[in-house]
C-alpha cells in the first residue's frame, strides 16, 4: 500500500490543506503568511527561530573586524565584533608564539607573570603508608597515600583493630544507641506498661543504659542473667535472632524473643514472661 498524505487544519485560518506524508506531522500552516501572522499574534521572538538566526549571524560577519594572526600570519575574524584586540586565531598559535619568544616560561617566574601563564609548583617525594611506594606530590600539600585503594585499606585495617577492643566498642555502642533511641517505640511502651502493672522482675534497657558486648537488648532481669528482645517483622529476620542468641549465650545470658503477634494476647505474653523469669538459667555467667 502506498502512503498518502493526510488532510490537516491550518492553525491560523482553519483551512484544510494537504502535504506529503513525510511532512504531515511537521507542517502546521497552509502558507508562510499564516505562519508570520500567527507568530505576531502570539508574540513570537524571531531570534529563537533557527532560520532567522542564520541570517543574523551572516549579518554580524560583516561587522566583525579582520585581523592578521601573529603566529601563522593568516587573516581571521573573531567570533564577536567586540573582540577587536584578539591577536591569535587559535590556542596553538598563541602557545607557539610565547614558546619561541620566552623559551620555557614555567622555569622563570618573571617571564611567567608577563606572559600570564601559571607557574608549576616544585614537587617532593613521599612514601605511601600502606604499600611503601615512593610517589611525587606538590611541595605544599600533605598527601600520605598514593591512591584511593591504599587509603581505604589502611583505615579498614585500623577500624578492625579498634573494634576488637570490647571496652572501646561498648562505649561507642552506648553513645550511638542513646542518640538514636532516646525514647522507646510505641509497641515497646505497651510491654513496659504490662511489666509495671503485673510487677514482673524486668527493666527497660533499650535506651543504651546497659549493653552486652557490642549489642543492646530491650529488657533485662533485675537479678538474673536473662534478657528480652522485641523484634518486628519489617526490620528483623530469623537469621538475626539465631546470631543474637549465640552472641548472648556465649556471654552467659538467656534470651526470650517477642514479636508483633504476641501483643494481641495480653495474658499469654505475661504468662510467657513470668515463666521465663522464674526458670533457672543453666548458662554460666560470661563477660558483659
Amino acid at each position: 500500500m502506498q502512503k498518502t498524505s493526510t488532510p490537516k487544519n491550518c492553525k491560523n485560518c482553519d483551512k484544510i490543506f494537504t502535504r506529503p506524508y513525510w511532512l504531515s506531522k511537521q507542517q502546521k500552516f497552509c502558507s508562510k503568511k499564516c505562519e508570520f501572522e500567527w507568530k505576531k499574534k502570539v508574540g513570537f521572538n524571531p531570534v529563537n527561530d533557527p532560520k532567522i538566526r542564520k541570517k543574523i549571524s551572516l549579518a554580524n560577519t560583516k561587522s566583525r573586524p579582520k585581523i592578521i594572526c601573529k603566529g601563522c600570519g593568516k587573516i581571521f575574524q573573531p567570533k564577536f565584533p567586540y573582540m577587536k584586540n584578539q591577536q591569535f586565531c587559535s590556542r596553538k598559535c598563541s602557545n607557539l608564539f610565547r614558546f619561541l619568544i620566552f623559551g620555557n616560561p614555567m622555569q622563570n617566574s618573571e617571564i611567567a607573570k608577563k606572559s600570564g601563564l601559571k607557574r608549576r609548583l616544585p614537587k617532593k617525594s613521599v612514601c605511601c603508608k600502606q604499600c611503601n611506594r615512593i610517589f611525587k606530590i606538590p611541595r605544599y600539600t600533605k598527601y600520605k597515600f598514593c591512591s584511593r585503594k591504599c587509603f581505604k585499606k589502611y583505615f579498614s585495617f585500623i577500624s578492625k583493630k579498634r573494634w576488637e577492643d570490647e571496652k572501646w566498642a561498648k562505649k561507642v555502642v552506648c553513645k550511638i544507641v542513646k542518640k538514636l533511641l532516646e525514647s522507646p517505640s510505641g509497641k515497646e511502651k505497651i510491654l513496659i506498661d504490662w511489666v509495671a502493672e503485673n510487677k514482673l522482675p524486668f527493666v527497660y534497657v533499650g535506651d543504651g543504659n546497659f549493653s552486652v558486648g557490642r549489642k543492646n537488648p530491650d529488657f533485662k532481669h533485675k537479678t538474673l542473667c536473662k534478657l528480652i528482645e522485641f523484634n518486628g517483622f519489617y526490620k528483623h529476620t530469623k537469621k538475626e535472632e539465631t546470631e543474637r542468641t549465640k552472641y548472648f549465650n556465649e556471654r552467659g545470658f538467656d534470651v526470650l524473643f517477642l514479636h508483633n503477634y504476641d501483643l494481641k494476647d495480653k495474658e499469654k505474653t505475661i504468662s510467657k514472661i513470668s515463666e521465663f523469669g522464674e526458670n533457672k538459667c543453666n548458662l554460666e555467667y560470661g563477660n558483659m
